[in-house]
Protein backbone atom coordinates (compact mmCIF):
# COMPACT_ATOMS: atom_id res chain seq x y z
CA UNK A 1 0.00 0.00 0.00
CA UNK A 2 1.15 3.52 -0.69
CA UNK A 3 1.70 6.02 2.15
CA UNK A 4 -1.45 7.83 1.03
CA UNK A 5 -3.49 4.61 1.22
CA UNK A 6 -2.08 3.80 4.64
CA UNK A 7 -3.03 7.30 5.79
CA UNK A 8 -6.55 6.76 4.43
CA UNK A 9 -6.75 3.45 6.31
CA UNK A 10 -5.75 5.18 9.57
CA UNK A 11 -8.29 7.92 8.90
CA UNK A 12 -11.04 5.36 8.36
CA UNK A 13 -9.93 3.29 11.37
CA UNK A 14 -10.17 6.39 13.55
CA UNK A 15 -13.74 6.97 12.38
CA UNK A 16 -14.63 3.35 13.17
CA UNK A 17 -13.06 3.60 16.63
CA UNK A 18 -15.04 6.76 17.38
CA UNK A 19 -18.30 5.08 16.34
CA UNK A 20 -17.54 2.05 18.52
CA UNK A 21 -16.51 4.28 21.42
CA UNK A 22 -19.93 5.94 21.29
CA UNK A 23 -22.05 2.89 20.48
CA UNK A 24 -20.13 0.32 22.51
CA UNK A 25 -18.97 -3.11 21.38
CA UNK A 26 -22.45 -3.82 20.04
CA UNK A 27 -21.80 -1.19 17.38
CA UNK A 28 -19.55 -3.53 15.40
CA UNK A 29 -22.58 -4.85 13.53
CA UNK A 30 -23.03 -1.44 11.88
CA UNK A 31 -19.40 -1.15 10.82
CA UNK A 32 -19.69 -3.50 7.82
CA UNK A 33 -22.31 -1.29 6.26
CA UNK A 34 -20.33 1.86 7.09
CA UNK A 35 -17.19 0.40 5.49
CA UNK A 36 -19.13 -0.64 2.41
CA UNK A 37 -20.29 2.95 1.94
CA UNK A 38 -16.73 4.33 1.91
CA UNK A 39 -15.22 5.31 -1.45
CA UNK A 40 -11.81 3.89 -0.50
CA UNK A 41 -10.39 0.80 -2.18
CA UNK A 42 -10.98 -2.63 -0.69
CA UNK A 43 -7.36 -2.93 0.56
CA UNK A 44 -7.73 0.43 2.37
CA UNK A 45 -11.02 -0.62 3.93
CA UNK A 46 -9.56 -4.00 4.95
CA UNK A 47 -6.49 -2.37 6.53
CA UNK A 48 -8.74 0.12 8.35
CA UNK A 49 -10.86 -2.72 9.72
CA UNK A 50 -7.72 -4.56 10.90
CA UNK A 51 -6.36 -1.43 12.59
CA UNK A 52 -9.66 -0.65 14.28
CA UNK A 53 -10.24 -4.21 15.53
CA UNK A 54 -6.69 -4.69 16.82
CA UNK A 55 -6.78 -1.29 18.53
CA UNK A 56 -10.19 -1.94 20.07
CA UNK A 57 -9.22 -5.40 21.35
CA UNK A 58 -6.35 -3.97 23.40
CA UNK A 59 -7.93 -0.64 24.30
CA UNK A 60 -7.60 -1.29 28.04
CA UNK A 61 -3.82 -1.67 27.58
CA UNK A 62 -3.65 1.59 25.62
CA UNK A 63 -5.91 3.33 28.13
CA UNK A 64 -3.60 2.32 30.99
CA UNK A 65 -0.65 3.80 29.10
CA UNK A 66 -2.54 7.02 28.45
CA UNK A 67 -3.69 7.37 32.05
CA UNK A 68 -0.17 6.59 33.23
CA UNK A 69 1.19 9.78 31.67
CA UNK A 70 -1.81 12.12 31.66
CA UNK A 71 -2.01 12.81 35.36
CA UNK A 72 -4.44 15.71 35.14
CA UNK A 73 -6.73 14.22 32.53
CA UNK A 74 -9.22 11.49 33.22
CA UNK A 75 -9.72 9.34 30.12
CA UNK A 76 -13.45 10.08 30.07
CA UNK A 77 -12.71 13.84 29.99
CA UNK A 78 -10.58 13.54 26.87
CA UNK A 79 -12.21 14.34 23.59
CA UNK A 80 -13.59 11.39 21.64
CA UNK A 81 -11.20 11.97 18.74
CA UNK A 82 -8.16 12.51 20.95
CA UNK A 83 -8.81 9.38 23.02
CA UNK A 84 -9.21 7.17 19.95
CA UNK A 85 -6.30 8.73 18.11
CA UNK A 86 -4.10 7.98 21.10
CA UNK A 87 -5.30 4.38 21.18
CA UNK A 88 -4.70 3.92 17.46
CA UNK A 89 -1.24 5.48 17.60
CA UNK A 90 -0.27 3.38 20.62
CA UNK A 91 -1.32 0.25 18.79
CA UNK A 92 0.90 1.21 15.87
CA UNK A 93 3.75 2.24 18.18
CA UNK A 94 3.60 -1.24 19.72
CA UNK A 95 4.67 -2.65 16.35
CA UNK A 96 7.68 -0.57 15.31
CA UNK A 97 8.71 -3.22 12.81
CA UNK A 98 5.56 -2.35 10.83
CA UNK A 99 5.25 1.36 11.61
CA UNK A 100 8.17 3.37 12.95
CA UNK A 101 7.29 5.15 16.19
CA UNK A 102 7.96 8.60 14.69
CA UNK A 103 5.60 7.82 11.78
CA UNK A 104 2.84 6.69 14.14
CA UNK A 105 3.18 9.90 16.17
CA UNK A 106 3.34 12.14 13.08
CA UNK A 107 0.27 10.47 11.58
CA UNK A 108 -1.65 10.89 14.83
CA UNK A 109 -0.77 14.59 14.89
CA UNK A 110 -1.94 15.00 11.29
CA UNK A 111 -5.25 13.27 12.05
CA UNK A 112 -5.63 15.42 15.17
CA UNK A 113 -5.30 18.51 12.97
CA UNK A 114 -7.99 17.17 10.67
CA UNK A 115 -10.50 15.81 13.18
CA UNK A 116 -9.64 17.21 16.59
CA UNK A 117 -9.98 20.51 18.39
CA UNK A 118 -7.44 23.32 18.06
CA UNK A 119 -5.36 21.99 20.97
CA UNK A 120 -5.60 18.33 19.89
CA UNK A 121 -2.34 18.12 17.90
CA UNK A 122 -0.24 19.39 20.81
CA UNK A 123 -2.13 17.23 23.31
CA UNK A 124 -1.79 14.07 21.20
CA UNK A 125 1.89 14.77 20.58
CA UNK A 126 2.56 15.35 24.29
CA UNK A 127 0.80 12.20 25.46
CA UNK A 128 2.36 9.95 22.81
CA UNK A 129 5.81 11.38 23.45
CA UNK A 130 5.40 10.82 27.19
CA UNK A 131 4.23 7.22 26.71
CA UNK A 132 7.13 6.54 24.37
CA UNK A 133 9.69 8.08 26.73
CA UNK A 134 8.25 6.14 29.66
CA UNK A 135 8.62 2.89 27.71
CA UNK A 136 12.31 3.48 27.01
CA UNK A 137 14.93 1.99 29.29
CA UNK A 138 16.24 4.55 31.74
CA UNK A 139 19.66 5.83 30.82
CA UNK A 140 22.22 5.15 33.44
CA UNK A 141 23.27 8.22 35.37
CA UNK A 142 26.90 9.15 34.89
CA UNK A 143 29.00 7.56 37.57
CA UNK A 144 30.96 10.01 39.67
CA UNK A 145 34.60 9.03 39.99
CA UNK A 146 35.80 8.34 43.52
CA UNK A 147 37.01 11.49 45.30
CA UNK A 148 40.62 10.34 45.24
CA UNK A 149 40.50 9.98 41.41
CA UNK A 150 38.68 13.22 40.70
CA UNK A 151 40.97 15.90 39.30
Amino acid sequence: MSPREIHQARRLALQVLCVIDVQGADGWHTIGRFMGEQPDSEPVRNRAAELARATFEKRTVWDESIVGVSHRWDLSRMGLVDRNLLRLALFEMSQPELTPVRVAIDEAIELAKEFGAAESPAFVNGVLDAVWRKSQPAEEAPVEPPADLAG
